[in-house]
């Protein structure tokens, strides 16, 4: 029979709490959601299969009781990762709460007092196995949340102005998982793209999703304008690479071919088509013009 931990109840965070009694308040809930319990995703699960010397999930078990092991830290990792759902209930409080670099060493402190254990589900969500939640654990979760990033009031409310409350919390994880903290550059650009989205536009996720990589891609000191360009430009390019291939592939066969020194190209022409329409969305919609 499946044992199923009890649900935290989100809902019922108060939000106005400070110092140090906001730590302990967000640690309660960090224990809430390892009592409720961390759900192994399908990936996760096949690439812990793939890597560490496990066949099945018994043997998953069995090693992370193991103290000897050297795998254990990695599947820990894996383990303790927040994946969006997670990040989703946490964001509201995340970003009330105004967190600081060193609100995250007293949340950890606070959480480890509470002894807790953590529920491991299954992909199915069927419990798998408890154990004492570990500090090292403990602190890669917490690490993963971007406790401290606070994003500008103005790129708030231009994400609130657009979207409705879910796809607006949604966007904000999104901007928290970024692999750097947006500056001002960045939150300028953000602002007016947010801006220019009405409710009711789509491909919205797609959009969002293609300008955050851009702007994680691009240097910081490189100007956003003249980046949207070069990418344009590179991705016509690679189109009519593309278009000259299939020219020469109708025209000469594979040996021909090989003997001429043509290389088939590994670019999808449809993303890169994709790609164009967004590039000159975006263009519109921060600089007013076709890039």
């Amino acid at each position: 029979m499946d044992i199923e931990p009890k649900k935290p109840e989100m809902d019922a965070w108060n939000l106005h709490d400070s110092g140090d009694n906001n730590c302990q308040s967000f640690a309660e809930h960090i224990r809430d959601i390892f009592e409720y319990g961390l759900r192994i995703s399908n990936t996760d699960s096949q690439f812990i299969f793939s890597t560490m010397p496990i066949a099945n999930l018994t043997e998953m078990d069995q090693l992370i009781q193991d103290p000897d092991s050297t795998e254990t830290d990695s599947l820990m990792e894996l383990l303790y990762f927040p994946d969006e759902s997670v990040q989703i209930c946490l964001e509201d409080r995340i970003e009330s709460a105004h967190f600081q670099a060193h609100d995250m060493d007293t949340i950890l402190s606070h959480l480890m007092a509470m002894e807790s254990d953590t529920h491991i589900l299954s992909p199915p969500g069927q419990l798998l196995t408890t154990l004492p939640t570990p500090r090292s654990g403990a602190r890669a979760f917490l690490q993963r949340l971007n406790l401290y990033r606070n994003l500008a009031p103005e790129l708030i409310q231009a994400i609130e102005a657009a979207v409705d409350p879910e796809a607006a919390t949604k966007y904000k994880v999104w901007l928290r998982n970024m692999t750097r903290e947006p500056g001002k550059r960045d939150t300028q650009f953000l602002t007016r793209l947010f801006s220019y989205l009405a409710p009711h536009y789509q491909p919205r996720d797609r959009l969002i999703e293609f300008a955050l990589r851009f702007l994680e891609e691009t240097p910081a000191d490189v100007e956003l304008l003249q980046g949207l360009i070069q990418y344009k430009q590179r991705c016509l390019q690679h189109i009519q690479r593309l278009d000259r291939f299939e020219s020469q592939r109708r025209s000469h066969n594979f040996e021909t071919r090989v003997a001429l020194g043509i290389r088939e190209p590994h670019d999808d022409k449809q993303v890169l088509m994709q790609k164009v329409v967004l590039l000159d969305e975006i263009g519109l919609a921060i600089y007013n013009r076709n890039i």
